[in-house]
């Protein structure tokens, strides 16, 4: 998701402009074009009826389909597209007026290959949004190499992963800190079969050490297996070590679910190393 916007204008033959918002960060390029609203075809999801509109903008309706309008639109031969759109929110995070709508990652892009084409058109610029892992793994990857350069002691699970938050991450007070060992051992304690363990790790199946199997990662989130028959409720019990990464003097506090009972936990002073808990 974008937290930015690229905005658009539309300057009718009168004179008036229109205001909206695009994901292509350079002018569009499209002059003496015919604007043409058309009630019959304005939910904009046929390519053959866009087509006879060879050429001209035509204005599309908000019908809750936006992706497949976005398609028809890019497989048909008009010149361009004005969605309208009444959501404060939708799946593309775009409100308003949207022009020539792509996806979601704002990256620099090839020189050599056009970021979108309108018509037979090709638009050319150093920046291009669109998604996928293409998109955000060199993103994700950097925010990692900086965290890196900065904590060259972490391990990548105190890095963390999910949301990207650069800032918070380069000071995120305590974290759930584990090694390689651990995760070998969740893998035996959810019955990974030596082969299977072999192929993740990529050591030889015989040196795959299964002596300590458990499912209980060091990690902020708990598992549980029961067996298929069980009939009654059961205790389990959970041990998690967090580590402080802030200054010194770190002060904390947990909130604990109704009906989970703990033991050294609660509202904690931090000076350094390690608190231990269950």
């Amino acid at each position: 998701m974008v937290d930015r916007q690229f905005s658009a204008v539309v300057t009718l033959g009168n004179g008036r402009t229109l205001t909206g918002l695009s994901l292509y960060p350079e002018n569009a390029w499209i002059q003496n074009r015919s604007l043409v609203y058309n009630r019959t075809i304005s939910a904009c999801n046929s390519t053959a009826d866009l087509s006879a509109l060879d050429g001209a903008v035509v204005v599309c309706h908000d019908t809750g389909s936006l992706f497949d309008q976005v398609e028809a639109v890019g497989q048909s031969t008009v010149g361009g597209a004005i969605f309208l759109s009444n959501e404060s929110y939708s799946g593309f995070s775009f409100p308003g007026v949207v022009i020539g709508l792509k996806a979601r990652i704002l990256a620099s892009w090839i020189p050599t290959l056009p970021t979108s084409v309108i018509g037979n058109t090709p638009l050319a610029s150093e920046f291009n949004v669109i998604s996928g892992t293409s998109m955000a793994c060199p993103h994700a990857s950097g925010v990692a190499a900086l965290l890196k350069a900065a904590h060259p002691e972490w391990s990548p699970l105190a890095i963390g992963a999910g949301h990207v938050n650069p800032n918070g991450a380069l000071d995120p007070g305590l974290v759930y800190d584990a090694a390689p060992r651990d995760y070998v051992n969740m893998l035996c304690g959810a019955n990974y079969t030596r082969a299977q363990i072999a192929a993740i790790t990529r050591v030889p199946p015989s040196a795959v050490d299964c002596s300590k199997p458990s499912a209980d990662l060091n990690y902020p989130s708990f598992i549980v297996i029961f067996g298929p028959n069980a009939t009654r409720g059961a205790a389990q019990q959970f041990s998690r070590t967090l580590t402080n990464v802030g200054a010194l003097g770190t002060t904390a506090s947990r909130w604990r679910p109704r009906g989970e009972s703990t033991s050294r936990c609660g509202r904690r002073n931090w000076s350094s190393g390690r608190l231990f808990s269950s």
